[in-house]
C-alpha cells in the first residue's frame, strides 16, 4: 500500500497525501505505545526483584503477564515495524499539501491546527498557517465539515478562555458578531427534535449565543441570522452520519487521532474533495 501511496502522493494528490499523514502519525504514536509498553515492563521487572512478600511477587507477576500479553499481540506495533516515519515537519508539509490539494478531511485537520508539534522549529510553519488557516477552515466549513464549523465559531469567540484557544483562534480576530452567526448555524443543525443526543451540544451552543448577545448590537444579530440562513442554505450539509461526533459532547471522541479521518475510500481521491477542487 505505502509505495502506491507514495506514487500517487508525488503526483500532488490529496487523498494519498492525506493518507500518509494519518498512516504515518498513527504509526508514531503506535511506536510510542510500544515504548511506554516495554518501559512498564522493565519498571515491574524491576519492582519483582525487590519485592519482599510473595503475595507481591505473585501480584507483580500477573501484571507482567497481562503486560507481555499485549506487547506480544501489539497489532499496532508489527504494522509499523518496517515504516520509515518522517520527521514532524515533513509529515505537516504533506498534510498542508493535502489541504491545498482541496481534500476537505485533510482541510479541516490542518486548518484548526493539528499536525502541529509544540516545538520551536515549527515557527516558520506557524507564520503561513496564520496566513492561511481561516480561509481554510471556511472552506472545510463551507464543504460540510462540523469541527471545522465549530472550530471557527470557538475562534472568533471573544468568550472562549486563552487557556483554551486554538491555533486557529489566535490566527483570527475575535469578533462577537462573527462568532454568533457560525454558533447560530450549529445551533440549526443541532436542532434536529429526532436527535434528542445531540442536547448537550446543543445546549452548549445556546449558552454561548446568550453569552453572546449582550456582546453585538441588534444590527448585529440581524446581520448574523442572515449570515448564518444564507450559508444554511448555500453550504454544503454535513454527511449523514457525521454528526454522531456530538451525542457525547462535551466527550467527543477525538477521531483526529483515527487511521480513517481521511475518509472512507483513500484510494479514491473524489471521495472527499471540497466543491470545486480539481479532480485527479
Amino acid at each position: 500500500m505505502l509505495p502506491a501511496l507514495l506514487s500517487r502522493a508525488r503526483r500532488g494528490d490529496g487523498a494519498a497525501l492525506c493518507r500518509l499523514y494519518a498512516e504515518y502519525a498513527w504509526c508514531d504514536r503506535q511506536r510510542g505505545n510500544a515504548a511506554a509498553l516495554r518501559e512498564t515492563i522493565v519498571f515491574q521487572q524491576r519492582r519483582r526483584a525487590r519485592a519482599s512478600t510473595v503475595q507481591e511477587r505473585a501480584e507483580i507477576d500477573d501484571m507482567l503477564r497481562d503486560l507481555q500479553t499485549a506487547a506480544a499481540h501489539d497489532a499496532g506495533a508489527e504494522y509499523c515495524r518496517d515504516v520509515a516515519i518522517p520527521n514532524a515537519d515533513e509529515r505537516l508539509r504533506d498534510l498542508r499539501r493535502a489541504a491545498l490539494a482541496g481534500h476537505l478531511p485533510a482541510t479541516s485537520l490542518y486548518a484548526r491546527g493539528r499536525g502541529f508539534p509544540e516545538t520551536l522549529r515549527q515557527l516558520d510553519a506557524m507564520q503561513v498557517y496564520g496566513g492561511e488557516a481561516e480561509r481554510l477552515a471556511v472552506q472545510a466549513a463551507r464543504g460540510g465539515d462540523t469541527d471545522s464549523l465549530f472550530a471557527l465559531a470557538e475562534a472568533y469567540d471573544p468568550g472562549v478562555d486563552d487557556g483554551h484557544r486554538s491555533l486557529l483562534g489566535e490566527a483570527v480576530r475575535q469578533s462577537a458578531p462573527a462568532a454568533l452567526a457560525y454558533y447560530l448555524q450549529l445551533q440549526a443543525l443541532f436542532a434536529d427534535p429526532a436527535r434528542p443526543d445531540l442536547r448537550a451540544a446543543r445546549r452548549y451552543v445556546d449558552d454561548r449565543i446568550a453569552d453572546l448577545l449582550p456582546l453585538t448590537t441588534a444590527q448585529d444579530r440581524s446581520l448574523a441570522r442572515r449570515e448564518a440562513a444564507a450559508r444554511i442554505a448555500s453550504w454544503t450539509p454535513p454527511p449523514p452520519g457525521s454528526l454522531a461526533r456530538w451525542e457525547r459532547f462535551p466527550l467527543r471522541p477525538d477521531a483526529d487521532d483515527d487511521r480513517d479521518i481521511c475518509g472512507p475510500d483513500a484510494d479514491d481521491a473524489d471521495t472527499a474533495l471540497l466543491p470545486g477542487a480539481a479532480r485527479r
